[in-house]
């Protein structure tokens, strides 16, 4: 029992200790569940596309790949590209492409491949031969072209990537900026995404360009693109994305600032010509994305202009004037689109995450990211305690109740910093706890309470009636099963001259134990019916109780009507007793009383039972033994008269006397339900009668002998006769009384035996 009781009290808190520590270590394993809870978070806010910034796409479609032929195009066609973009006033002109190879289409590389033919071709040249890298270069220089770099996943994949030169120097457009001084700044910053290796443009092209920027879109677990870095870490150097070298370039800042501390990446800034961008990331240096819904009809954010048609002869290139120019491809061939949040349907090409990383950083409609781990180390901690201290404590439906408002509560307030504040606060941690945590709490207090019910069940079916014992089962709450004082009714039930009939069967044990289920069988039925508790059965002797373990309303007419029921019943069990084992029955005495008694689990550590002890218990017990004396089957004490309600109970007084083990006399009644004639149907006594008998008890208490014997006297046949046991032994005591010459013959009666 002690093992058992220590197991379940740190089942629940040793379990919560370690999901506890789970749930805010690990958070790799959780990444896939935060992962869904953001993308229907993002699907469930999306709001219709409205273009607030100057963003034009020029997309290598299916179209410009027909047009154009196969992707690389010759390079002097992208020069021509650039120069268009360039004369119509342009802001800024991105490729989210790579040029990491020199042109092979190019006239002088062509004409070197062919004189390393030695194919016996004569070739006369008039000055060198043109080079399209030359002019894309020369291109590129004379806009504000921001070019592309990318990732390999190894220094043995860089290197036979192309033949161009590897040492590549970043430039320096980013400061980093710690906030706690002891942090080094020399290399990249912490959490930031590293690059283990780097794949640029053909150097010509690099040295020509405004801006360098890293067009790599890593995306999740899952293969979704949810953020954007804006920083990289490569080597010793830290780098900036397409999307905030392009927004540099835009604002024609000099430099980026990236302030980080000890825990990773808090944000970018950007303090260009027309003022300061602050980009919020979280600790890996990323800025979220917001998808927006598309307009009906639309299947592209922004105006996108097919690059066949910047080539094409009459291209009118104001449509670039103040645009923010994005170059790239969204022809499924190129391998360049992106799953989203939106759903499995809703790719998008990289050119297009890029735009509405730009756009969003432009018009500030960005999705802050918010650090809240102390605030859901302190809601689970209070959701710890609650769930160790005081859910055993609380009804199981306002628990359950509590769980699913702590869940609700949790994904609904991350759902409103998200729409509402435009922020995201990842409590998934807290959530996964509750859930996880508060079901297993949950259950465990169920299977607890279950077992306890059914112990209960098991424990009071002997003593209660099954109705009873049903309505413990549903409301154990109900029950107090250690020591208590409580206001109770106690009744003693006792065959009469059992003990010498019992010799009679020494020999038969199994017929006399036989006889005595006969009898008890029926009582106990009776006690259940009344809402009593059976406390024990002692020999012949039956004791029950009312008023505990429930509470019963009006116990004490309850205990006195079950008394009456026993009397009432005992023709009847003697006549199936003659008839079942040829005995001719007996006789029941019964006391009642009522009073203050300790209630609870009674005995030793290792063995108890439920049961009630106290003077009011004593006092039944006593009164039960007076029945012999006063001839009468049930004796009520003077309490148990005092709290009956049920104006069909009669109560007559037979004596005042004081019982073995009392000082204090105690008046005694008895039913005259139980006494006259149909008493099942409660026959009302005479008034006449009533009165006579009150004047025949004041006489016997209180006048002198011979006054009293003669009042006695003319009681004998009252009420049928059913008192004349009563009305003989008050006569005897005072004939007795006088005889011996005392006087205390009057009051109160001291009984001589228990």
């Amino acid at each position: 029992m002690l093992i058992k009781g220590l197991r379940s009290l740190i089942l629940v808190p040793g379990t919560g200790l370690v999901l506890f520590a789970c749930a805010f270590s690990f958070d790799r394993p959780l990444r896939p569940i935060e992962n869904l809870i953001y993308d229907v978070m993002m699907r469930a806010s999306a709001q219709p596309f409205e273009r607030s910034a100057p963003l034009t796409l020029v997309d290598v479609d299916e179209y410009s790949l027909s047009v154009m032929g196969q992707w690389p195009w010759p390079r002097n066609q992208l020069a021509t590209l650039v120069d268009r973009v360039n004369e119509g006033g342009a802001d800024v002109l991105a490729f989210d492409a790579i040029f990491a190879e020199p042109d092979r289409m190019s006239p002088d590389r062509l004409i070197d491949a062919l004189q390393a033919e030695d194919a016996g071709y004569s070739w006369r040249l008039e000055g060198e031969p043109p080079s399209f890298d030359e002019r894309f270069a020369q291109a590129i220089q004379r806009a504000p072209v921001v070019l592309g770099q990318t990732s390999l996943t190894s220094e043995q994949v860089l290197a036979g990537a192309a033949p161009q030169e590897r040492s590549f120097k970043p430039r320096p457009t980013i400061n980093l900026r710690a906030t706690d001084p002891s942090l080094p700044v020399d290399g990249p910053p912490p959490g930031a995404y590293r690059l283990t290796a780097l794949l640029s443009n053909i150097p010509q092209l690099d040295e020509a360009a405004s801006g360098l920027g890293v067009v790599t879109l890593p995306a999740d677990n899952d293969g979704v693109a949810r953020a954007l870095p804006l920083v990289f870490g490569f080597q010793d150097a830290t780098l900036p994305s397409l999307a905030l070298e392009t927004l540099r370039v835009s604002q024609q800042a000099r430099g980026l600032v990236v302030r980080f501390d000890r825990r990773g990446i808090r944000d970018v800034i950007i303090q260009g010509s027309t003022g300061t961008l602050v980009l919020p990331t979280d600790r890996a240096g990323r800025l979220r994305i917001r998808f927006p819904t598309l307009p009906r009809g639309e299947d592209r954010y922004f105006r996108v202009v097919s690059a066949a048609d910047v080539l094409a002869d009459g291209f009118d290139p104001q449509v670039f004037a103040g645009e923010i120019v994005l170059f790239g491809s969204s022809a499924a061939g190129l391998f360049d689109l992106k799953s989203t949040p939106l759903g499995a349907d809703a790719q998008l090409p990289g050119m297009e995450l890029q735009a509405l990383t730009l756009h969003q950083s432009l018009v500030g409609d960005m999705i802050r990211p918010r650090d809240a781990t102390a605030w859901a180390l302190v809601a689970a901690t209070v959701f710890f305690l609650y769930a160790a201290v005081l859910l055993p404590r609380l009804p199981s439906l306002l628990n359950s109740a509590v769980w699913l408002a702590a869940v609700a509560a949790i994904l609904s307030l991350q759902l409103w910093f998200f729409v509402a504040q435009a922020t995201y606060v990842s409590l998934l941690n807290l959530l996964l706890f509750v859930l996880v945590f508060g079901g297993f709490a949950l259950v465990t207090d169920l299977l607890r309470r279950d077992q306890h019910r059914r112990e209960i069940k098991t424990a009071f079916a002997h003593y209660l009636s099954p109705a009873l014992v049903r309505q413990i089962s549903r409301n154990p709450e109900q029950l107090k099963l250690g020591g208590e004082r409580k206001d109770i009714s106690v009744l003693f039930a006792d065959l009469r001259d059992f003990t010498a009939v019992s010799e009679t069967f020494k020999d038969d044990p199994e017929k006399l134990t036989s006889i005595l289920n006969a009898i008890l069988t029926p009582l106990t039925d009776i006690v259940h019916d009344h809402r009593g508790t059976v406390d024990k059965y002692m020999g012949d002797c039956l004791m029950a109780f009312w008023n505990a373990p429930l509470d019963v309303d009006n116990h004490a007419d309850e205990a006195v009507k079950a008394a009456i029921a026993m009397a009432g019943a005992m023709p009847e069990i003697n006549a199936r007793i003659r008839a079942q084992f040829g005995h001719d029955g007996f006789k029941l005495g019964l006391g009642v009383n009522t009073g203050q008694a300790t209630v609870g689990n009674l005995g030793s550590t290792s063995r108890f039972d439920y049961s009630v002890l106290g003077d009011a218990v004593n006092l039944a017990s006593r009164l039960e033994g007076q029945t012999k004396v006063y001839g009468v089957d049930i004796i009520v004490g003077q309490a148990s008269d005092q709290q009956l309600s049920d104006p069909r109970l009669q109560m007559i007084q037979i004596d005042e006397l004081r019982v073995v083990g009392k000082t204090e006399p105690v008046k005694i009644y008895t039913p005259l339900n139980a006494l006259l004639p149909d008493h099942a149907h409660q026959t009302a006594p005479r008034a006449e009668d009533l009165a006579a008998h009150a004047r025949g008890l004041q006489a016997y208490q209180h006048a002198e002998a011979e006054e009293a014997v003669a009042a006695i006297d003319r009681l004998q046949g009252l009420f049928g006769g059913a008192l004349d046991a009563v009305y003989a032994l008050w006569r005897q005591r005072r004939t007795e009384a006088a005889a011996q010459g005392k006087e205390d013959g009057r009051g109160p009666w001291q009984a001589p035996t228990k």
